[in-house]
């Protein structure tokens, strides 16, 4: 009975140590896939911050197309009125201007 115990306690400690080094590789890949992952975050958040700054004067840019864009439609509706068509009605450029 004495040899009985001893074997099971030594499968069991041969099991413990076992248990410990299949969670400390478990653990130890979930850092390394972490911090890949991590890493992988860092750059996008700078090529995030570098679009950013790139396209931060776009505003001022769409707004002066926007108002061109405006001007060619009163010019188009001007010639549209000399040559004898229906003009774009002042709902239809109202909804124009909301578009942008």
């Amino acid at each position: 009975m004495d040899t009985l115990i001893r074997v099971l306690a030594v499968i069991t400690a041969v099991y413990a140590v076992v248990l410990v080094l299949v969670l400390a590789v478990a653990l130890l890949t979930i850092l390394f896939y972490l911090r890949r992952i991590g890493g992988t975050f860092a750059r996008i958040a700078s090529l995030m911050r570098a679009v950013e700054s790139a396209t931060a004067d776009l505003n001022g840019q769409l707004g002066r197309v926007h108002q061109d864009l405006a001007t060619v439609a009163q010019a188009l509706d001007r010639t549209a009125e000399h040559l004898g068509a229906v003009p774009v009605s002042a709902s239809d450029e109202s909804e124009r201007s909301q578009v942008a």
